[in-house]
């Protein structure tokens, strides 16, 4: 299955778009829980994921390995998340078990993390809070969370 997967990344590398297609196909499910968990709402996570998409297939040729390709465009989803969050001036840290998951593109059994256990642990940050106090209208214009 890996062999069949560098294969279709290598052929996406040197430009066939159906090979990119059907590598996307493979991650989508992966990729959504991804986004989700950093966007917290389906809008915004298929807004992230089009995104993230559109920059991949631009920038496939300077992929330099096609066995890293999932770990690739995971980190450009990533990063993309985090933009679009810093720019809507949220902040929401993942546990580092869950960062090491995603890194390790091998892996084949699921993580075993609940996103509504996870939420239900959410609490302002500790800056928020402060600057809270002396603008209570700070609250509604920014939702800043971290996990416990």
């Amino acid at each position: 299955m890996n062999n069949k997967k560098e294969h279709l990344a290598f052929k996406a590398i040197h430009g066939d778009k159906l090979a990119f297609e059907e590598l996307l196909k493979g991650e989508g499910e992966k990729l959504y829980k991804i986004a989700f968990l950093h966007m917290q709402n389906k809008e915004d996570t298929l807004d992230v994921l089009q995104e993230a998409t559109c920059k991949a297939y631009l920038a496939i040729g300077q992929l330099k390995e096609p066995a890293y390709f999932s770990t690739w465009l995971i980190k450009i989803l990533i990063r993309s998340t985090y933009k679009e969050l810093e720019r809507k001036k949220i902040l929401i840290t993942l546990p580092e078990e869950t960062i090491t998951y995603i890194l390790e593109s091998n892996q084949v059994e699921e993580p075993t993390f609940d996103v509504t256990e996870s939420l239900a642990t959410l609490k302002p940050a500790s800056p928020l809070k402060e600057k809270a106090k002396k603008d209570p209208l700070l609250i509604q214009e920014s939702a800043l969370y971290l996990y416990n």
